[in-house]
């Protein structure tokens, strides 16, 4: 730019006489409008102070020729490899657009002293979008020198272990970032040659980051992998304060059975709710589900003897185990029938839960997880039928 305007001002000091001469500025881009004002030639301190303070003279609103001071701006100058850029393009830049003026081969820009990113986007799209970040400090506008290259397209699968797409995974390329659609591709557009940075990342997965890539062809293709996040899930299953051993822990449809410790463990897990059954002969089968999300679960199961209840139960009503570490089965009379009401309280008489129960019912398994460790009184009374029994958890 500097070159072709000492080429211009040698020319019009070679053809004009001293007389006053008029010069007329053409306008750098749209937000700078042409001037028509008088300079008298040759100016005083020739052509080296024209070219210094060429920006000034070309200000929007100046009227003081070439002495007056410059403003802190940015100029922006594109490169079409021989010369000048001849295409038309928009300069992006301080949340406002700017049209390339390809006659002047640049853009100059006023703006305040600070760090401001940019974006070139020529209007050729098989031209590549150059992005980045300038720094104006100082009263003199700073020269950004932009060479405008092909485009080359990059395009991102993402995929899980077992090598299906995921939709909607976040992927960041040189600073741009975008989602990956339903076939797992996130496509980046109009990148001209070099070396980038790219990061990966899904919910329940391990994300990728930082990762290094040299764009060499006119379309690049990289697929990711992303593994997902798991954790182990551990059932400890006993029985009273004895570990069981055998018993069948069933996850989600997947079976183990118990150590000697009564372990049962799963591994590899994903995060969700999974369902769980657990049985063994001679005892009352347990069932529920755990959440696993941000860490591994632990969950105690202690089944209750079928025998140790049918023995105690036709004699009164009874809770089994007691003491016990949250679930308890309350087993009634066999010749309870009819409408039943139970009440569980604290041992100073507040109440805690109360229902009733219809129909034939010798047993049922009371939820008391949330209550604090303590000792709790229950009561089951019907028609010329009432017991209280000591609750303890603990």
């Amino acid at each position: 730019m500097r070159r072709n305007l000492i080429i211009l001002i040698c020319f019009l000091l070679l053809t004009m006489v001293t007389a006053p001469q008029r010069l007329v500025s053409a306008g750098l881009a749209h937000s700078f409008p042409a001037m028509d004002n008088l300079y008298s030639l040759p100016l005083k301190t020739g052509i080296e102070r024209l070219v210094r303070n060429f920006t000034a003279i070309t200000e929007p609103g100046n009227n003081t020729g070439v002495n007056s001071p410059t403003s802190p701006g940015v100029y922006f100058n594109l490169d079409g490899g021989w010369g000048p850029y001849q295409g038309n393009a928009i300069i992006q830049f301080e949340g406002s657009e700017y049209a390339y003026n390809p006659a002047m081969g640049g853009v100059l820009i006023y703006c305040s002293t600070g760090t401001y990113p940019y974006v070139i986007i020529p209007a050729d799209e098989s031209k590549a979008i150059s992005r980045g970040t300038v720094t104006v400090a100082g009263n003199n506008p700073v020269p950004v020198k932009i060479e405008i290259a092909d485009a080359h397209r990059i395009d991102i699968f993402v995929n899980d272990q077992d090598m299906n797409a995921l939709k909607d995974a976040t992927v960041s390329f040189a600073g741009v970032t975008i989602y990956t659609n339903e076939n797992g591709l996130a496509s980046f557009d109009r990148y001209p040659l070099g070396t980038y940075t790219y990061s990966v990342s899904n919910p329940g997965y391990i994300s990728i980051e930082n990762q290094s890539f040299e764009v060499m062809a006119q379309v690049e293709t990289i697929t990711v992998t992303l593994n997902r996040i798991v954790y182990d899930a551990t059932f400890n299953v006993i029985s009273g304060n004895s570990p069981l051993e055998g018993a069948g822990v069933n996850l989600q449809g997947i079976e183990k059975m118990t150590d000697a410790h009564g372990t049962a463990t799963f591994r590899n897990l994903a995060e969700g709710t999974y369902d769980y059954l657990v049985t063994k002969a001679g005892y009352f089968e347990e069932n529920g589900s755990i959440v696993i999300a941000d860490g591994n679960v632990y969950r105690e199961i202690n089944l209750i003897s079928i025998t140790r209840i049918t023995e105690a139960e036709s004699i009164n009503a009874g809770i089994y185990p007691n003491p016990g570490n949250g679930y308890f089965l309350v087993c009634l009379p066999g010749n309870c029938i009819g409408k039943i009401t139970i009440t569980l309280t604290d041992i100073r008489g507040t109440l805690l839960f109360k229902s009733n129960i219809e129909g034939i019912v010798s047993r049922f398994k009371l939820d008391a997880t949330g209550l604090e460790n303590g000792i709790y009184l229950f009561t089951a009374s019907g028609k010329n039928f009432k017991q209280t029994c000591k609750l303890i958890k603990q």
